[in-house]
């Protein structure tokens, strides 16, 4: 857009430096009009001015006015150039040209709502005046009105002929789009946010946009219809790991964890961001946790090793450490269950101290060493939520 705002306003006017001749107007202002075209012509703006002011003197032409505002507006005198567009609008009130490059002095000066008004003539007299599209829109783009904004590039695509133009809308359509799409999903208008990166997606198949829209959908949590979406993204940019990080997330809220987990390696192995390397560790432990966790469940506690010691390898998670505790107490491998309850504790941060203090316990009455069995289940029978269990152990001991 702003590449393109560049290119609007640098003056595309019509220049009108036909030579007149003596026959069509009073030869003494021909003379003076040829020769303040030539200073146009050389870059001699003030003395241009000086010329089509000697040209007025003889005949009020609004060629002669249309040029003075031109030599004016070259030499940066916009205020002094408004008389004389305004000038030729009397005289000729059905010549775009002026309009336009009076809506430009407008512009310069910063009243950009009589350049909007003075676009908007153009637009009305010439409908295929495609400058005065790009003018108009990006008067409206810097007075904050983007839905303004759209609807000025869909009238021209509606009516420009030129394929160049139509591909150069369409893009700029498909960016406005996006970036409306982002300020409402700043605005937390999450299904306005989507419905413009919908219209985004009308004119242009970009991977950043429907990034975005997949992020809108999330946090409606409509997990499931974010997947399609980041699949576009990866299919479209193979090599984006924010794409596999987005869709191993969904894939984790809807508890697929093998997906969850395939997604997330995937980041650590393309990935050259190493902040988002280190962020996606916790949630991949996470995914492979959950998988140990619903062995476990099932009483599969020998299986449910395997996934808790891959969640490890990424993040010490107290509560992998807590329920791989539990295990190895179940396989009767009560060395790696005390190893496993002192990590828990070493580690905690968000399950209670009673839970380790308990598995220590149910590891050490295993191995025959009682007083370090009572000492642990006591301990745990200060946490409310083992100590039934505690107790219990406690009257076995006695």
């Amino acid at each position: 857009m702003k590449l393109l705002a560049l290119c609007i306003f640098t003056f595309l006017f019509f220049s009108l430096s036909t030579v007149l001749s003596a026959q069509e107007i009073n030869p003494g202002a021909a003379k003076f009009y040829n020769l303040g075209i030539e200073q146009v012509k050389n870059g001699d703006f003030q003395n241009a001015v000086a010329s089509f002011d000697s040209a007025l003197a003889y005949e009020k032409d609004y060629r002669f006015y249309f040029q003075k505002g031109i030599a004016l507006k070259k030499l940066q005198m916009f205020n002094e150039s408004l008389p004389a567009f305004q000038e030729v609008i009397k005289l000729k009130p059905d010549y775009e040209a002026s309009y336009y490059a009076l809506a430009g002095s407008f512009q310069s000066l910063g009243q950009t709502d009589n350049a909007i008004i003075n676009y908007k003539k153009v637009i009305e007299l010439k409908p295929d005046y495609e400058s005065a599209y790009f003018a108009l829109a990006v008067s409206y783009q810097n007075s904050g009105k983007t839905e303004d904004v759209i609807g000025v590039y869909l009238k021209l695509l509606q009516n420009t002929k030129n394929d160049t133009t139509k591909n150069t809308v369409k893009e700029t359509l498909a960016l406005t789009y996006y970036n409306l799409g982002n300020d409402k999903q700043a605005a937390a208008d999450l299904q306005g946010a989507i419905d413009s990166y919908d219209n985004s997606l009308k004119y242009a198949q970009d991977y950043k946009t429907f990034y975005q829209k997949a992020i809108a959908l999330k946090k409606l949590k409509k997990a499931e219809e974010s997947v399609p979406v980041l699949l576009e993204v990866i299919k479209l940019k193979p090599d984006y790991d924010g794409g596999y990080n987005a869709l191993a997330g969904s894939f984790f809220v809807l508890g697929k964890m093998d997906d969850a987990i395939a997604n997330y390696e995937k980041v650590l192995l393309i990935s050259t961001n190493e902040d988002l390397k280190t962020k996606v560790k916790e949630p991949l432990a996470r995914a492979y946790h959950k998988l140990g966790s619903d062995l476990a469940q099932k009483k599969q506690y020998k299986k449910a090793i395997v996934p808790f010691l891959k969640a490890l390898e990424y993040f010490n998670l107290d509560v992998t450490y807590l329920t791989l505790a539990n295990c190895y107490n179940e396989t009767k491998e009560y060395d790696n269950a005390i190893t496993a309850a002192e990590n828990a504790l070493k580690y905690k941060s968000t399950i209670s101290v009673g839970g380790p203090d308990y598995y220590l316990g149910i590891a050490y009455k295993n191995k025959k060493n009682l007083p370090k069995a009572k000492e642990y289940f006591l301990l745990a029978k200060e946490d409310p939520k083992y100590k039934k269990a505690a107790e219990y152990e406690l009257g076995l001991i006695k």
